[in-house]
């Protein structure tokens, strides 16, 4: 039996039989626990219990032992302390953790620890290097340091990095026993070479990242239960947490010491720059003290103050802005106001010029917004600007000699466009109809046609020179005559009754008296429409326009046209004819551009005549023009016979009506003129493009000729403007234009022109396209007519 017992078991068993044997009936009952040795190899542990057995009397007749198996309670006392100790072990692992914030010295400790205190009997942590697969020098405990260099971890972080996920996924690389053939070979070598009989690997991991391998040895083979395993599966992920916010904290650091690096090299090149400037710079407090200043700042004081005067920091600025003399003191005196009020919130900030001695400056106080003080500070600076000041002063006169001689230039050119250009574009045009006249002989033929190749060579030489005189000089072509006004009148209602009627506003034409008045027939009638349009835009709805036309005194006639609408104020009365001059409270819904009073005033004064207007509040407005009577006289039109050819027309029977925008009166006048040639159209001629759009929504025309250099809005914004409305979207457009490069034409097609033509006209070509145009919507719209004349008008807006 002494076999199966440990030489301690065995000798503790012979010193419990020797104190039965000897005291028999006064040992009392005794318990004792032995460890017994199976022979194969098994251990059980036997809880051996005796006591005293006497009889009645009293007599000792000996002792009863009972023996138990206790091995499995032994057992589960002995897991149940191995846990506490692996609690105790992680415990401390998170105490180091949040006190050590070096990476070596954790690992250090935490290896320690779980020796030392988790019952293991050797450990090895090794990190990854960065951006690397070879592990770095391992954080050994419980090994020699010859065993700890012979260590095969680079082999086993090898096979763990083979297989990732499963490490990642709680199984570690555990080998139960290390003699066994599953055991990688370099470690079984190395842990049979030094008694080590099993080891678990984990690896330890941020994310899905490896960082690296801890490695746990026991020479107990039966070591590593779950609990264990658990237990160090929770350090090791405690660790590589504790791993990855160093790591986190040190590239924070690293941040932070970058950022105060820059952060110090800008100011420094921040001072730099500012050294570097011209401008005297300085910074005062709340209270006006200098407390920074730049180089130029002390060279602007020693060369202004004197090298005896103290003027850098901690001198106050207003003390130097008082104690100048002479006739520099008021300007000081107005500097330091405006720079005080900046100081006190007053002002946003402060900016002015000021002479010393001859020399102009510019000073500008400025807040300084994030300085590392509180209270209110500003930035000051000085800028000599003598230079400026004279260069500015030298391009002040080379711009009034520049504009001296462009006022000659464009008076010069002013004069050549009244006397070139229209008589070049009548000649042309005019020449063209004379072509196409079936009467002429072959004399008279051949004459027309040298008149076209000679005038068109010419007008190629001056045609942009005379289109740009018109504008530079303001010049306006005018051909004066005896006007009758009711056929005037009748032109202009007849465009502005649709305008009317839609607002339900009634027309009162007046008496309808042969009147006659000096002026020029196209600009005449633009300035009756718009003071027409004007009435019926800015009156009531169902309100009433009156037309009156009177003698005023001898050899004058007062034409006046009155509304109902909201009447003016006296005191705006003057802003009318201002340009872009748009009253408040007489505009709300009314388009208009705020010019077509003021050009109807020009008009009127370069034809002779006057304009005004009377008003009353809440009554309405009486707008009058003044000119002088004509001569009444008869006068045959003279009207060109159709061509024999007949028009390429579907149904020459048919009426259509054209509309002309243009704001050049002989191209208006050239255009109405051919256009006799096909007397089943009805023209509409506007002069504005305003007028142009208004007419082509109330009319409905079948067809637009546009041109695109005009005031106001050119060709392309009109054509962008009868492509957006719904009323006009479908109405065919053909450009009528002096803009004639290639590059134009292109544009042209591109911004949605149904043709382009240039001018001058080809006046069979001109007319080819009208018809196959009007063919062309005649076919895709159907059959339309018209019931009014044949009839040609001109219009403007205000």
């Amino acid at each position: 039996m002494y076999t199966l017992f440990s030489p301690e078991d065995a000798q503790r068993w012979r010193q419990h039989l020797a104190q039965v044997t000897h005291q028999e009936g006064d040992l009392p009952h005794m318990a004792l626990e032995f460890a017994v040795h199976r022979p194969d190899g098994e251990i059980r542990w036997i809880e051996h219990h005796c006591q005293p057995v006497v009889d009645d009397d009293g007599t000792y007749l000996g002792r009863r032992g009972v023996n138990r198996d206790i091995t499995e309670r032994k057992l589960a006392q002995a897991r149940l302390e191995q846990i506490f100790r692996l609690y105790a072990t992680r415990t401390q692992v998170n105490q180091c953790i949040n006190r050590i914030d070096d990476e070596g010295t954790l690992l250090h400790r935490t290896a320690s620890i779980v020796v030392e205190q988790g019952g293991l009997d050797a450990c090895a942590i090794s990190l990854r290097h960065r951006g690397d697969a070879q592990l770095k020098k391992p954080v050994v405990h419980g090994l020699t340091e010859e065993q700890a260099r012979e260590l095969p971890l680079q082999e086993t972080w090898e096979i763990l990095r083979g297989n990732p996920w499963e490490c990642l996924n709680d199984r570690p690389l555990l080998c139960k026993d290390c003699e066994s053939p599953d055991t990688p070979e370099a470690w079984r070598e190395w842990a049979g070479a030094n008694g080590i009989r099993t080891c678990v690997h984990f690896v330890l991991f941020r994310g899905d990242e490896l960082l690296g391998l801890a490695s746990f040895m026991g020479r107990d083979k039966d070591l590593f239960t779950e609990d264990v395993l658990h237990s160090l599966r929770g350090i090791v992920e405690d660790t590589s947490h504790a791993l990855h916010q160093m790591e986190r904290e040190r590239k924070r650091r690293s941040i932070e010491t970058a950022a105060q690096e820059r952060e110090a090299k800008t100011l420094a090149f921040t001072q730099a720059i500012i050294d570097s400037l011209r401008s005297s710079i300085c910074v005062l407090d709340h209270e006006g003290t200098i407390i920074a200043v730049n180089r130029a700042w002390d060279d602007f004081s020693r060369h202004h103050q004197g090298a005896q005067d103290p003027v850098g920091q901690g001198v106050n600025y207003f003390s130097l802005c008082s104690a100048v003399q002479g006739e520099s003191a008021d300007e000081a005196r107005r500097v330091a106001t405006g720079i005080r009020q900046v100081l006190r919130g007053q002002m946003p900030h402060f900016e002015d010029e000021y002479r010393i001695a001859g020399t102009a400056f510019m000073v500008l106080a400025t807040p300084l917004d994030g300085g590392p003080t509180s209270g209110r500070q500003l930035v000051i600076s000085h800028k000599d600007i003598s230079e400026r000041k004279q260069t500015e002063e030298d391009l002040r006169r080379a711009k009034e000699e520049a504009e001296r001689a462009s006022r000659a230039k464009s008076e010069f050119l002013s004069n050549m466009s009244h006397e070139l250009r229209t008589p070049m574009n009548a000649v042309l045009g005019f020449a063209q109809l004379l072509e196409t006249d079936p009467t002429l002989d072959e004399i008279q033929a051949d004459s027309v046609g040298e008149i076209l190749k000679g005038g068109r060579h010419l007008l190629d030489l001056i045609n942009e020179v005379l289109d740009l005189a018109s504008v530079e000089a303001g010049r306006v072509e005018l051909s004066i005559e005896s006007i009758p006004l009711r056929e005037l009148v009748r032109e202009c209602l007849m465009l502005l009754t649709p305008l009317a009627d839609a607002r339900q506003i009634r027309i009162d034409p007046g008496h309808d008296e042969d009147c006659v008045v000096l002026a020029d027939r196209i600009r005449l009638k633009q300035v009756m429409i718009n003071l027409l349009s004007n009435a019926i835009k800015y009156n009531r709805d169902g309100g009433d326009v009156r037309l009156d036309i009177r003698s005023d005194f001898e050899g004058w006639l007062r034409i006046s046209v009155t509304d109902t609408g909201k009447g003016i104020s006296p005191d705006k009365l003057d802003q009318l004819f201002q340009p872009f001059s748009r009253l408040e409270g007489c505009m709300e819904g009314v388009e208009g551009t705020g010019i077509g009073l003021a050009i109807s005033r020009r008009l009127m004064e370069v034809m002779g005549g006057e304009i005004g207007v009377d008003s009353q509040p809440g009554e309405g407005s009486t707008f009058w023009l003044r000119l002088p009577q004509g001569v009444q006289e008869s006068v045959e039109v003279s009207r060109m016979e159709p061509s024999s050819q007949p028009a390429p027309m579907g149904d020459a029977t048919q009426t259509h009506t054209v509309l002309h925008i243009d704001d050049n009166p002989a191209n208006l006048r050239l255009v109405a003129q051919i256009l006799t040639r096909r007397p089943h159209l009805r023209l509409l001629s506007a002069p504005d493009p305003g007028l142009g759009l208004e007419l082509a929504t109330a009319h409905a025309p079948d067809l637009i000729l546009l041109d695109i250099n005009m005031p106001e809005l050119d060709g392309y914004q009109v054509l962008k403007r009868l492509r957006a409305s719904p009323d006009t979207t479908r109405i065919p457009v053909m450009a009528l234009t002096a803009f004639a490069t290639e590059r134009d034409v292109e544009r042209g097609i591109s911004a949605g022109f149904d043709e382009y033509l240039t001018k001058p006209l080809d006046v069979e070509h001109f007319l080819s396209v009208l018809d196959a145009l009007l063919q062309k919507a005649q076919k895709e719209d159907g059959p339309l007519s018209r019931d009014q004349a044949s009839q040609t008008t001109g219009v403007t807006g205000r």
